[in-house]
């Protein structure tokens, strides 16, 4: 009988111990409730002010040594989180026997400072000549032009933050790269080799053509992923058409019979070469004029195609008659969001990259896990992608204005137009007090400082755009422990006292 009373005993002893080192454990394990609404994130219609892409305005300047240039005022700091881009072609005329003179140089340097105070993303183009006199105009000595591209590069590079992209090799009719001898026997790729060579990695390169590319680059491969974005010149080296949707061959962009089998340097057919572009640009920009009102820029067929070649900007003022057929064309597309709008509206809206806050959720695997997923869904809806990684975050703001900002990893570079990006961050419920919160996703351009503004009808605000609400209940169930302790090692020492009493009453 006294052996089974201490078996009895141990069993209580063991109960009452695994009692507590359960509680133990439940004292240092919280428990989190977590709740999550979503916001209402339709998307919206309507231009967006940001950078690298949208219309550009054209602004011409001559350098020289006996007269002063006409300078843009700085901007305003509102004026500045607004502005959009502009092209700034440099004529180097006066320089077309000898180098680039210091007063030349300070001239540059002070044109491309004033564009920057005016907080304008900058497309940049030198050239010879406005006159279509290209070869008349340019030096006949290819290492002078050279020398030219060495002597600008410092100032260019000091304003890369500023300027997005570069437009030909300094030579050709308009700086169009044709209209001149610097064209043949190498001597275009030998001119796009120095200007890569001595400009800033982050400034992207462009040529008129994509058979030029290809000659340059000597290959029919457009980029890839794992090619894109590494500083080399192919993953700089994008496009400029100012003879766009001019005619079945964009003005001899193009050519008219297939050609592929011909040659690196020679033009493929318009769908060859729309095809190549879609892959191609992708990865970096094209853009340039729409010219001479003809059926291939008639509204439908304009969306197509630039849609297709991924074009990321154009010219705001040439040719006026094609952007007043637009204008006066209603949009016949299927995105109800412009039914009643212009082509002209769905155009300006869609140039370049524009991102859409889809959806938004947060998973949570146990009430017992300290960590919870917060899952945003944004897809880009423009044309092309934006060419640039944003600095993309997450701010949670509480009830009483405290603030935790976490940085999402994700690449904005690679969000190819058409394509919905799930962005994921991890929430460290330990980090959060418990109390509501307000989730925003901002995205930011570091270079401009400036934010990349959304597609969305989210409430809008310094942190960026709000994605839902956030509820976090933490607490330590120091009762439960207590209490279930408490009943355990009571119920099982009543249970096994009895049985031990009533066997001592029948043996007796």
């Amino acid at each position: 009988m006294k052996k089974k009373n201490v078996t009895t005993l141990k069993r209580i002893l063991i109960l009452c111990v695994a009692a507590i080192f359960v509680c133990g454990i439940l004292l240092y394990q919280k428990i989190h409730v977590v709740t999550y609404t979503a916001a209402d994130c339709s998307e919206s219609a309507g231009t967006l002010s940001n950078p690298y892409c949208g219309w550009y305005s054209i602004h011409g300047y001559i350098i020289s040594d006996d007269k002063a240039l006409l300078l843009p005022k700085e901007a305003s700091v509102k004026e500045k989180n607004s502005a959009g881009l502009v092209l700034l072609e440099v004529n180097l005329k006066n320089y077309a026997s000898r180098a680039i003179s210091q007063t030349g140089l300070q001239q540059i340097n002070d044109l491309l400072a004033a564009w920057k105070d005016n907080g304008s993303q900058i497309i940049l183009r030198f050239l010879y000549d406005w006159d279509g006199k290209g070869e008349s105009s340019e030096p006949s000595d290819i290492e002078l032009i050279e020398q030219h591209m060495e002597q600008v590069a410092g100032i260019v590079n000091t304003y890369k933050d500023s300027i997005w992209l570069m437009q030909g090799i300094f030579v050709g009719d308009c700086g169009e790269m044709h209209g001149t001898k610097h064209m043949g026997n190498g001597d275009t790729a030998r001119l796009m080799e120095k200007l890569a060579s001595v400009i800033d990695p982050s400034i992207y390169l462009s040529v008129r053509t994509p058979s030029q590319l290809r000659s340059i680059l000597n290959t029919a491969d457009p980029l890839t992923d794992s090619t894109a974005f590494n500083g080399s010149l192919a993953s700089r080296l994008g496009l400029y058409n100012d003879g766009m949707l001019g005619s079945d061959t964009d003005l001899g962009t193009y050519g008219s019979a297939h050609a592929p089998e011909l040659g690196l340097n020679i033009h493929w057919t318009r769908n060859e070469e729309i095809t190549f572009q879609n892959q191609l640009c992708q990865y970096v920009p094209n853009g340039g004029e729409v010219v001479l009102d003809n059926s291939f820029n008639d509204a439908e067929h304009a969306i197509s195609d630039l849609h297709a070649m991924h074009v990321s900007y154009l010219d705001r003022d040439y040719d006026a008659a094609v952007l007043n057929k637009w204008k006066n064309t209603a949009y016949t597309g299927t995105d109800p969001l412009y039914q009643g709008a212009t082509a002209y509206d769905y155009l300006s809206d869609h140039l370049g990259y524009r991102y859409v806050l889809k959806s938004s959720s947060i998973t949570h695997a146990s009430r017992f896990a300290q960590n919870a997923t917060l899952s945003l869904s944004v897809e880009n809806v423009g044309f092309s992608g934006s060419y640039h990684r944003f600095q993309t975050k997450v701010t949670l703001v509480s009830e009483n204005g405290n603030q935790l900002t976490l940085p999402v990893d994700t690449d904005t570079r690679y969000w190819n137009a058409g394509e919905t990006e799930q962005l994921l961050l991890t929430l460290n419920l330990s980090d959060l007090s418990n109390g509501t919160y307000n989730v925003y996703l901002k995205f930011q351009d570091t270079s401009l400082n400036r934010e990349i503004h959304l597609a969305t009808t989210a409430e809008h605000n310094e942190y960026g755009y709000c994605t839902g609400m956030l509820s976090v209940e933490k607490y330590i169930p120091h009762a439960l422990c207590h209490n279930q302790t408490e009943r355990l090692t009571k119920t099982t020492y009543q249970q096994d006292f009895s049985s031990s009493f009533i066997g001592k009453a029948k043996i007796s």
